[in-house]
């Protein structure tokens, strides 16, 4: 049983390299089977198609992103202190995971549509759990006044929108370490662009 997990779990780390370097539409199962090292029947004994694979690898990350929100959250929830520092300590744990992920996020941005409707219901409602543990958090931040009472809808949406446009444009070993983009968006968020 664990020899088999192994394999499957050989096979979906493939697949998301090959997935991320050609884009879903442009991968093949033979691809994919050749780099792992199996023959094609072995990859359709562990998965019937390209799209299952997608589907389990989008599922993986979505697990990995909740698992970090929710982590950062209890994990400031525990420590207190201001609420800058911690609003800024859950923006730094759940970019890390973001950044260390970029082949998943690739994979999250661009090929999720070829998701069935089922499929791609399943990986939407777990974003949509990762996106409410933050606006919770942030509702009790604002219930015991340490936030403004702005709708909590677009304070939570800023806040990840942030985190995830950093795929597009944060380099790692570039001008900026991602702790020092991470206290310039916390910085944004809390207090502004305008000068005092």
């Amino acid at each position: 049983m664990e020899a088999r997990r192994d394999t499957a779990e050989a096979i979906l780390a493939t697949a998301l390299e090959v997935f991320s370097a050609k884009g879903y539409e442009h991968a093949t199962t033979r691809e994919i089977a050749e780099r792992a090292g199996i023959a094609k029947g072995l990859l359709y004994y562990h998965f019937q198609n390209k799209e299952q694979m997608l589907h389990r690898i989008c599922l993986a990350l979505a697990d990995e992103l909740i698992g970090a929100m929710g982590e950062a959250i209890a994990e400031e929830r525990r420590a207190g202190g201001p609420v800058e520092a911690r609003i800024r300590a859950i923006l730094l744990g759940y970019a890390r995971v973001f950044v260390r992920t970029r082949s998943f996020n690739r994979i999250l941005f661009h090929d999720l549509e070829y998701l069935g409707p089922e499929a791609r219901a399943e990986v939407v409602a777990k974003q949509t759990t990762n996106v409410h543990q933050l606006r919770d958090y942030l509702t009790e931040l604002v219930a015991a006044g340490e936030l403004r009472g702005l709708d909590p809808t677009v304070m939570t949406f800023s806040l990840i929108s942030a985190v995830h446009w950093l795929f597009f444009w944060f380099k790692p070993g570039g001008a900026l370490t991602l702790e020092q983009v991470i206290d310039q968006i916390a910085e944004l968020y809390l207090h502004g662009a305008a000068a005092p």
